[in-house]
């Protein structure tokens, strides 16, 4: 295990940060349970981790690793089920609550899938809970686009995402020689990043979330989805000189805001943690297994106008995106080898409470997939809280931008308020307030050419 890995398997022991990835895809249509195994028999071929186990060494200095499973079957990780109720996406979200806490069979690899039944128009779900050891979201993105039709050997994977002699990504691989005056000046931007980053953790640790005391078991999670427009969430990111990425963290911002507000807590900086695919200016890992990202973290103001939030948001991932950035996270995932066991999941638990929210994205496929021979409608992520009140995860599939809202109601009081709040803000950013008499309150106002916008 790389040490990014060893740090997932080591969190996942812990229910409280339980570091799984759940994927959960809406098909049009029934599944035959056989097509659904060869599917996922095509699926290790790719991702040789989903027929393999861990093994831990007797030595606790010894990492643990990776050996193929000659019994590995399909069908000991796949369970039908029925859903109950009227078949409704809220009804199916309450499902993958109940699913998604529960623990891998030991000895077998870390995954489990579920094919459900029941939805309403004779829709089907497929539910993936996956070990964040096997892959991470970009890895994941990678084995369904890559999987159907046709099996594709490892190798021939490996050398097809290798980049090309002369390219860009390779270019930027292989710096060229630098001066001595040079290397200097490189190292003491390193140092003054790293300098920048240890005060302004510090200053964040200080000023962590106070919430109101919350009562959950810190080990149950409440999820809500919602699906809007891609380019909806373009347009209103780019009123800000932003992306749709930057619209969506400026608007659960403010739903956060709003949420503190109701809450009788007065937070002028809002702190959130997101994962990118890879460091910047490095060579693009081919390697399909594993966890490969690069984490950021920024700092957006609580109140404002929406094109303030949208560059503040733009600033912070520019700021902590370059090539000078320090790799914190994965220098804590070295440091974590030699750290006892114990006492380790409860720091990075402590850590992650003092961000607001985390937020993930995974581009998907623009056109219409297949999923064992099934078409796909919806596509949600899920990604785990890791001690913070609120994670959200987006997928973008076929033109639409499906977002899974995760709360915890161990640190969030009002789990299905918070909810409310950023549901509003993200509709309004696109244009849909569905607040009744919204604009009769005054809580809107248009912003330079665009839809209406909360300005809090």
């Amino acid at each position: 295990m790389s040490s990014k890995d060893l740090l997932m398997w080591r969190l996942e022991k812990d229910p409280r940060v339980h570091p799984v990835i759940v994927l959960l895809v809406v098909l049009d249509d029934t599944v035959d349970l056989s097509a659904l195994y060869a599917w996922h028999r095509q699926a290790a071929h790719f991702v040789p981790r989903m027929a393999g186990r861990v093994v831990t060494p007797r030595n606790p200095f010894a990492a643990p690793y990776w050996v193929s499973d000659e019994l590995f079957d399909p069908a000991q990780h796949i369970r039908r089920l029925t859903l109950e109720g009227k078949g409704t996406e809220k009804d199916l979200f309450a499902l993958v609550e109940s699913l998604t806490p529960l623990p891998f069979v030991p000895r077998r690899a870390p995954w489990d899938a579920y094919l459900i039944d029941g939805l309403e128009g004779g829709r089907t779900a497929y539910l993936l809970k996956i070990s964040h050891t096997i892959v991470d979201g970009m890895r994941l993105r990678d084995m369904f686009l890559r999987q159907p039709p046709t099996v594709v050997p490892p190798a021939a994977v490996t050398d097809a995402a290798r980049p090309a002699e002369g390219s860009a990504t390779t270019a930027t691989a292989r710096p060229a020689r630098r001066t001595g005056r040079t290397r200097r000046t490189s190292r003491v931007r390193r140092w003054g990043a790293w300098a920048r980053l240890a005060a302004e953790i510090t200053q964040q640790v200080v000023h962590r979330p106070q919430l109101p005391p919350a009562h959950g078991d810190g080990v149950s999670r409440r999820y809500t989805g919602l699906d809007v427009p891609v380019a909806a969430l373009r347009a209103a990111g780019a009123e800000g000189g932003g992306n749709e990425q930057d619209a969506l963290v400026a608007a659960v911002t403010a739903g956060c805001h709003r949420y503190y507000r109701s809450a009788g807590v007065d937070r002028p900086k809002f702190y959130t943690l997101a994962p990118y695919a890879r460091a910047p200016l490095t060579r693009q890992d081919p390697n399909p297994v594993g966890n490969h990202w690069f984490v950021i973290r920024m700092g957006l103001p609580a109140a404002g106008a929406w094109t303030d939030r949208v560059r503040a948001a733009r600033r912070g991932a520019i700021r902590a995106y370059h090539p000078n950035a320090p790799d914190w996270f994965g220098a804590g995932a070295q440091a974590i080898r030699v750290a006892p066991g114990a006492w380790f999941p409860s720091v990075f638990h402590r850590f992650c409470a003092t961000f607001d929210f985390l937020s993930t994205s995974i581009p998907g496929p623009r056109r219409a997939a297949v999923l064992a021979g099934t078409p796909v409608a919806k596509v949600y992520g899920i990604a785990p809280t890791l001690g913070s009140g609120a994670t959200v995860t987006t997928v973008t599939y076929a033109g639409r931008c499906h977002l899974t809202l995760t709360v915890d109601p161990s640190v969030v009081p009002d789990p299905d308020g918070l909810a409310q709040h950023i549901r509003r803000s993200v509709m309004e950013a696109v244009g849909l307030d569905e607040s009744p008499g919204a604009a009769a309150a005054g809580t809107d106002r248009p912003v330079s050419g665009g839809p209406a916008r909360a300005a809090d």
